[in-house]
This record gives C-alpha cells, structure tokens and sequence, in this order.
C-alpha cells in the first residue's frame, strides 16, 4: 500500500497487503467461474439488488488488487471492512429479494463466503472474528432450505461445511497477521537496542577526543614544564592547552558543532571503532562548523557500513580491500565506504539484516539533509555512499 506506513507495523502491512491482493484474485477466479450461474440466478431476483449482490460479492473483493496496491493503508483497512459488513448485510438479505418460490442451485453467495471470512481475519485481526464463521451454519443452512425448498438435512450440512471452511480460512489469516506483527515487535526491539549501541558508541569516540586533547596538549605542556620549568615555551604550551581545553566547552561545542578538522578525528575514529583493515582518505576544504547530530549520524552510518563489509563481505584469503573516502566542502559531505568482498543483491536484504535498514539507510533517511546509497553485486564489491547537504 501506498501512503505513510507506520514503521512499528511494517512487516503487518506489507503482509496485509499481499493477503489483500489475492484475495482480490481469488474473487476475480470465482467471478470468471460462476458467470453462469449468477447470470441465471439474477433473474430471479429484484433486478436492483441482484446487481448490487453481483457488485458486494464479486466487484468489491476483486477491486482489492487495485485498492490494495496504490490506496493508503487506512483507506485500504476501511474499504476491507466496508466489503465484508456489505457481503453479510446483501447475504442474509437474498430471501427477500427472491421473485420466485424456489430456485434450482442454492445462491451463488454460498460459494463465495470464505472470501469475506479471510478478509475478515486479516483487516480486524481479533478473536471475535470467530463468530463470523459460526454465523455461516445458520446464515448458510436456512438460506439454503428457503431458496432451494430442500431438506433440512442437506441445508444443514452445508451450512456446516461453510462454517468450517470459513474458520480454516480465519485461522489461517490471523495465524499470518500475527506472525508478522511478532516480526515488527522484534524489529522494534532491535533498533532501540542498535540506538542505545549508538549512543554508547558516541559518548566513546567523545571520550577519545577528550582523552586526545589531555594527550597532545596538556601532556606535552607538562613534558616543556618538567625540562625548562621558567622558559617561554611553558608558557606557550600552556596556553595551547588551555585554548584547546576551552574549546570543548565552547558556545559552538555546547551547540553540539564540529570543526571540519574534528569532523574528520571523529569519522576516523568510527572507522577505526569497527576494526578491521580499512584505509582512510579524506579531502576537507570546508570551513564551516558542522552540526552535531550530523556528525553524528554519519559516525553511527560509516562505522556500522565498515562493520558489515567486515562481517559479511567475506575475506577468507585476506585479499579483500577496504577504503573509506571522505569529501567535506562547506555544505556537503560525502563518505563513500568502498569493498572488493562478495557483495549482495541490495534488493534482496532480509528483513533480519537491521544494521543495513536501521543503522545505514533509516538513520541517514532521518538526519534532515541526509541520505544513504547502497550499491553492491554478488561477486562485485559493496559500495556505501552517505551523503549530508546542508538545507539552510
């Protein structure tokens, strides 16, 4: 279905949809099936609600392939409710309509009422759902024995047989509704799981830029202190250290902004955080500051694209290369994660491979200005391309 899906009920959806659009053609089989018999059946009927029955029993569940594929999902949700309420309401109403005492075949809507049923489980998607298929024996039998003039016996049994075909078809479609909203509960644990790693992996590399500082600058100050205690060099690195102290607490760093220079410390050290053997060039002819979250986002990205080139892209013979290629100019940065391992079908990524579609893809698709682009072929090598474009 088209239109906003909510991420929490991708996987319901999408299988909501599929179960929608053939049961679409099966109510199109069915319609090409019983031409016949529904052409013979609707003059003895009310010519106004004959047509209408022709419509809510056949129309309406065939135009799901169309209402399925291109509405949005609440539409879509409505429109299955509003064709399994009019297949009841024009079922039980068929005695009414007759305009003879008897007819040779029992209704065509006796043969159809498993479509409505499934259409029932998966657009609810409650137990009470049940009693759709219990109100079959006696909606089926009595309409049966009144239109046909048969015996009690034979409208009983088929009121029995719809009442079970329409509770497997029901079990069936709730079984299927619930194992793919078990699929999105999963995946939701998953990525507060990948956010709370994130997070942690941002407060490290954080930490590592702190600690470099005290490294570099205040150490290197203590060492000029140690060997010419009262000299002008003392003097000097103390006040680089300390200009470079202040700097991390900042109005720019309290806003949560990056030099150019500290954008590339820090994306150097998600590369390095994921391990492995991994080259990195960068080219920065930037000057503005970077906004954190940006930075950020792109940190959590690449480091999570270097790790799965290392876990997944194969590398038995150590002859797989891998290249990371920053490029910052003032208001784009792009960073391309580069492999000649085994390569993937992007199209095809399980729907278990959540570091791809969490870390990489949603991650960067949520950072306004951001996007992610994965291009790879088994046997070809894997490229990940991050891209951020300042927006104002």
């Amino acid at each position: 279905m088209t239109g906003h899906v909510d991420q929490l009920h991708m996987a319901r959806e999408g299988i909501q949809r599929v179960l929608y659009i053939a049961i679409g053609f099966a109510a199109l089989i069915f319609g090409g099936l019983h031409v016949e018999l529904i052409t013979s059946q609707l003059g003895e009927l009310n010519t106004v609600y004959g047509y209408l029955a022709v419509f809510v029993s056949v129309v309406m569940p065939t135009s799901l392939i169309v209402v399925a594929r291109f509405a949005p999902s609440r539409f879509t949700h409505a429109y299955a409710k509003a064709t399994v309420i009019a297949f009841a309401t024009a079922h039980a109403a068929w005695l009414l309509f007759m305009t003879v005492e008897f007819t040779e075949h029992a209704p065509w809507f006796q043969s159809i009422n498993a479509i409505p049923a499934i259409v029932a489980a998966v657009t609810w998607r409650h137990r009470w759902v049940w009693w759709y298929a219990f109100a079959q024996l006696p909606l089926v039998a009595l309409t049966e024995h009144y239109s046909t003039g048969g015996a009690w016996r034979d409208a009983v049994l088929s009121g029995v047989l719809a009442m079970m075909f329409s509770g497997i078809v029901i079990g069936v479609g709730l079984a299927l509704v619930a194992a793919a909203q078990t699929q999105d509960e999963v995946a939701a644990e998953a990525r507060e799981r990948a956010a709370v790693e994130a997070s942690e992996r941002t407060r490290e590399r954080e930490q590592a830029r702190i600690n470099g500082v005290v490294r570099d600058e205040v150490m290197s100050a203590l060492v000029v202190a140690g060997r010419e205690p009262y000299s002008a060099r003392v003097a000097a690195h103390a006040e680089a250290a300390l200009s470079r102290i202040a700097s991390l607490t900042t109005d720019d760093e309290a806003q949560g902004e990056y030099s150019p220079v500290g954008v590339i410390a820090a994306l150097r050290s998600a590369v390095d955080d994921a391990g492995g053997r991994v080259e990195f060039w960068h080219t920065n002819v930037a000057r503005k500051a970077i906004p954190g979250e940006v930075v950020e986002a792109l940190s959590e990205a690449l480091s999570e694209a270097v790790r799965n080139s290392i876990r997944h892209g194969g590398d038995e013979d150590g002859l797989v290369s891998r290249l990371v290629r920053v490029t910052m100019i003032d208001d784009v940065i792009q960073v391309r994660v580069e492999d000649s391992g085994r390569g993937f079908n992007p199209n095809a990524i399980p729907a278990r491979r959540l570091g791809i579609r969490v870390s990489i893809l949603k991650r960067m698709q949520s950072l306004n200005g951001g996007s992610a682009v994965i291009d790879s072929r088994p046997g070809r090598g894997t490229v990940v391309t991050l891209t951020w474009k300042r927006t104002s």
